[in-house]
């Protein structure tokens, strides 16, 4: 091991950022600073790493703070080459672990155990030499400390009540948390409270009021309330689904609803809901009808249409009416003339016309041959 042995002005050493101590320890800094008493023991040495601006300390920010408080501009310091991984997990074993709450131990851990670390709580508790089912207690505990940053070192000596907490969802730990320093749960309250949310959600849906989880640990919502606020938004997306008339617009104003949150109860999903499902309805109700009176009419202008009529039409219309769908006809009734109109009474004119033509050719044909037959 890279070791030497130096005195470093006080100004140069830099505490390591993730120290795990949560709540800074006076009783314990001024022990230190009363056995110093103006002289700095080299046996209780600090130990340091090297930095570009100075050093890092690794074991012994309790006592850089004592010898400040003595008004010492050195202390003494071995200054080891560590990387990063190193110098982490010297942090926990080179301080007097009965120094640190289990919390601050769970703190170390965790973050030697999170998603993409190199360790796992396994090897995390070899490396440190303690019991793997205590190292997993502390890290639970302190998952849940960092979903509360609010509270901080108010938490420093509610380790098994963390604990327990980490057992209900996720999306309920702070408002636990909140109560059980609120109203002074004790271990067994806590379990008991926890206890209660076995059957809420993993994930709070997003449409949840932010006061909900509150609500529910104070018990002025019951979990059953949370299920059935979530099967009316599932049932409002299964009858629009059902109808069958503008589907997508009418699930993104549901979705829309939905996103906006701020739902705490089923009157109210339903005040939200309803009005989507009722305004689809209307709406279909009216097309339906609309294409109905449109059958009517189309059925009607088939049969007969006059002149005038035809005048107002546009051009679709008139297109539909002049290549007809053949199903859409009703037999020997297109274009059926209840009475003469202009275009009627023209065509009449020409057959009139076409006929007494016809019927006067042969005796044309009898007179001329009469006058033009020789005579013998």
């Amino acid at each position: 091991m890279n070791e030497q042995f130096h005195w470093i002005d006080l100004v140069k050493l830099h505490d390591h950022p993730q120290n795990p101590r949560l709540i800074r320890r006076d009783d314990v800094i001024n022990a230190i600073a009363a056995g110093i008493n103006g002289s700095f023991d080299p046996a209780h040495a600090l130990i340091v790493r090297p930095l570009a601006d100075g050093y890092q300390v690794v074991s012994g920010h309790n006592r850089k703070l004592a010898a400040k408080q003595q008004d010492l501009k050195q202390v003494p310091c071995w200054v080891r080459e560590l990387d990063d991984d190193a110098a982490y997990m010297l942090l926990l074993t080179s301080n007097n672990q009965g120094e640190l709450t289990a919390l601050e131990r769970g703190l170390h851990a965790l973050h030697s155990v999170a998603d993409g670390a190199k360790l796992d709580v396994k090897a995390y508790a070899a490396k440190a030499g303690r019991a793997r089912q205590t190292v997993q207690n502390e890290v639970m505990a302190a998952r849940v400390a960092n979903a509360v940053p609010h509270v901080g070192h108010e938490l420093a000596d509610r380790y098994k009540a963390l604990v327990e907490i980490h057992a209900a969802p996720q999306w309920l730990w702070p408002a636990l948390v909140d109560a059980m320093l609120d109203e002074k749960w004790t271990v067994e309250n806590t379990r008991q409270k926890v206890a209660r949310s076995k059957d809420l959600p993993k994930v709070l849906p997003g449409w949840a009021a932010s006061d909900l989880p509150a609500k529910l640990i104070a018990g002025q919502l019951r979990t059953n309330d949370l299920a059935r606020m979530a099967k009316i938004a599932d049932d409002a997306e299964v009858e629009i689904r059902r109808r069958d008339f503008e589907v997508d617009k009418y699930l993104s104003e549901l979705a829309a609803i939905l996103k906006k949150g701020g739902i705490g109860s089923a009157s109210q999903m339903l005040a939200l809901t309803d009005p989507v499902i009722a305004a689809q309805r209307q709406a279909d109700q009216e097309a339906l009808r609309a294409a109905e009176e449109a059958e009517v009419r189309a059925q009607r202008l088939y049969e007969y249409v006059s002149q005038d009529e035809w005048n107002t039409l546009d051009n679709a219309v008139r297109e539909a009416l002049l290549n007809p769908d053949p199903k859409a006809i009703k037999p020997l009734r297109f274009n059926k003339q209840d009475g003469p109109s202009p275009l009627s009474a023209l065509l009449g004119s020409f057959v009139c016309i076409g006929v007494a033509w016809v019927r006067r050719l042969p005796r044309m044909r009898s007179s001329t041959w009469e006058a033009q037959r020789p005579s013998f």
